[in-house]
């Protein structure tokens, strides 16, 4: 998941702003805190706060592939290929 949520906030740090970057990494230093120990508690705490963190993030990754990959591509093109 740590990886994961660096390659994702690496390839997206330009389509979110500066305080929902700062959520994520804080997020991620305090799941690599937690993993630290032995607290199960606190680790899946952590984890679902990385969640949270970066959903807006996988949302706004997703639109930016889908508009990358659809491109200029006309909607009855798109929905004729069903």
């Amino acid at each position: 998941m740590l990886v994961h949520a660096g390659r994702a906030l690496k390839q997206g740090a330009h389509l979110v702003d500066v305080a929902e970057r700062a959520a994520i990494e804080t997020a991620v230093a305090a799941l690599r805190a937690a993993r630290s120990g032995d607290d199960r508690d606190r680790i899946h705490e952590a984890t679902t706060a990385v969640n949270r963190a970066t959903e807006h993030l996988a949302e706004v990754l997703m639109d930016a592939a889908l508009k990358g990959a659809l491109g200029s591509r006309r909607a009855t093109e798109i929905l004729g290929e069903r």
